[in-house]
């Protein structure tokens, strides 16, 4: 009998070993459904979402959606209010302008909420592209051009924050040179393609919409620039981007690869409120199968892995989630620099969402609308910033944390 029950036990054990799915399922009960408000169908983001997604509804049996959305105030809203669990996007994007509550994100349903980080799944560069045959050379030969230059504007909030940028490096404002406007990151690629503008501040060269672009009969040219050669106007363009950087291009035409574009790591967002057990089984899950993941796209490959996570979260200005936290410390990683990091992001996001309430209570209470077009509604929130010395939302040195730390409360 002894025998048997040893025999049993390793078949057990070999079972066990052999389906570890079944051993987490266990522990661990998935939801039936995940929602992800994405970037629009036919971006690279897009692209890159739905290979994860499916491999781990396969892997996890949870039905994983996916919610490609133009407007991406309409995502935080939702994502805010617990419609959706999580937004994916450009992280400079989420802390510049949902974080900090500026242009369309000053509503009553948006604005600053305890948005926590999951996962980065990419490193964004978006560069600055003009069509082949144009006599543009490089950013500088836009004042050449002056008013007849056409600047394709990509009228989501921050669109008009990224040509002032772009125009503030060469000593340029929006007066001189004229604006055409667009409804969609996709239209403002084929734009430049069809002659219908000039440049483009948004290509995102391994997209499926750049790639087609790019096979017009005169193909497209990217406007190199480098602020290691005029640190000044680096200077001058993230007075608008605070939480962007300029990141090199990976992926989509060869000859476009190593060209410096701008930008920041994307990834997935959620409410402090969302399940610690279920964020930390998605990392598990996310690093365990890595090995399945990484050929889907090669994005996945550089970014997705815990390497590069480490890496990017070493440098993050995002407060992870605590089911991230929970996860990394079982596997050994979590640093006293991590640590510092996180409850100084901790500090800053919860001075904008305590200070949004706060805001929003007193409108209220002072019966100002609550309107992004109401100047008097936005000049509360910006005066509320400015009085309680609510900091930029910017990349900061290990050093610059422990610094700041010693004068927070």
């Amino acid at each position: 009998m002894k025998g048997k029950r040893s025999v049993w036990a390793i078949v057990l054990g070999l079972a066990f070993l052999l389906c570890p799915s079944a051993g987490q399922a266990a522990d661990f009960q998935w939801p039936k459904m995940l929602t992800i408000a994405t970037p629009a169908m036919g971006s690279n983001s897009y692209n890159i979402d739905l290979a994860w997604a499916n491999k781990l509804e396969e892997g996890t049996g949870m039905k994983v959606r996916l919610l490609p959305e133009e407007s991406t105030s309409a995502k935080w809203a939702n994502v805010k209010s617990g419609r959706f669990d999580m937004i994916q996007d450009t992280m400079g994007y989420i802390a510049g302008w949902m974080m900090e509550g500026k242009e369309g994100f000053q509503t009553q349903q948006g604005g600053p909420f305890k948005a926590r980080l999951f996962w980065v799944n990419q490193d964004y560069c978006f560069v600055i592209f003009t069509r082949g045959d144009s006599q543009l050379k490089s950013i500088y030969d836009i004042p050449k051009m002056g008013k007849s230059c056409r600047i394709i504007h990509w009228t989501v909030p921050a669109g008009i924050d990224i040509i002032k940028a772009l125009l503030a490096w060469v000593n340029l404002t929006v007066n001189d040179v004229t604006l055409v406007e667009t409804g969609s990151y996709v239209a403002s690629t084929k734009m430049i393609a069809e002659g219908k503008g000039d440049i483009s501040v948004f290509g995102v060269p391994p997209s499926s919409v750049f790639m087609e672009a790019f096979a017009n009969p005169d193909k497209l040219r990217v406007l190199p620039f480098d602020p290691d050669k005029n640190p000044e106007g680096a200077k001058k363009f993230r007075q608008y981007l605070a939480a962007y950087g300029f990141p090199k291009v990976v992926g989509g035409p060869q000859e476009f690869q190593g060209v410096t574009g701008w930008g920041s790591p994307g990834g997935f967002v959620c409410r402090a409120e969302m399940d610690t057990e279920l964020v930390y089984n998605m990392a598990k899950w996310t690093v365990d199968n890595f090995d399945k993941i990484k050929d889907l796209h090669p994005f996945i490959k550089a970014y997705q892995g815990l390497e590069s996570n480490l890496k990017f979260f070493s440098e993050q200005y995002f407060p992870l989630h605590d089911g991230v936290v929970k996860y990394l410390k079982e596997k050994g990683v979590w640093s006293e620099a991590f640590e510092k990091r996180q409850q100084y992001n901790l500090k800053v996001f919860n001075g904008y969402s305590e200070g949004y309430k706060k805001t929003l209570a007193a409108a209220q209470s002072k019966n100002i609308p609550i309107d992004p077009g109401n100047a008097q509604w936005v000049d509360l929130w910006e005066n509320y910033k400015k009085e309680n010395k609510l900091p930029r939302i910017t990349v900061l040195t290990d050093k610059e944390i422990e610094e700041a730390l010693k004068t927070m409360k």
